[in-house]
């Protein structure tokens, strides 16, 4: 790889790096202050509200797994870089795929709480 092209990914895997901090966080943001709404209103049906807040709550646990299998990874990617042993190898990517499976079921949990939570306002 010449010196432009790794400029070049090591610029775009920090956007990416960032990006994906910034989405976690703001679902997390968006779980709690959803929850909290949900406390505090009562107009809609109890089952339908617990149901909610759980599939809100089981998004939020996602979350914050995955900021920390994130964590993880960091601390075994400069462990990889460091030592050069292969065994870290196998540990950084299993923990970059766990980070990614969590981030996506993180979203799809809020957004089947949103719809089922606009769907009890709306009928």
């Amino acid at each position: 790889m010449d010196k432009d092209t790794l400029e070049k990914f090591v610029r775009w895997t920090d956007y990416r790096i960032q990006q994906l901090s910034f989405s976690n966080n703001l679902f997390i943001a968006l779980s709690v202050a959803s929850i909290g709404f949900l406390i505090s209103e009562k107009p809609i049906d109890y089952c339908a509200k617990m149901l909610i807040v759980i599939l809100l709550s089981l998004s939020l646990f996602a979350g914050i797994a995955a900021t920390i299998t994130r964590l993880y990874d960091f601390k075994y990617t400069v462990k990889k870089i460091r030592s050069k042993d292969p065994s870290y190898k196998k540990i950084t990517d299993s923990l970059g795929c766990a980070t990614w499976a969590l981030f996506h079921v993180q979203v799809i949990l809020y957004v089947v709480a949103s719809i089922s939570f606009l769907f009890c306002y709306i009928f």
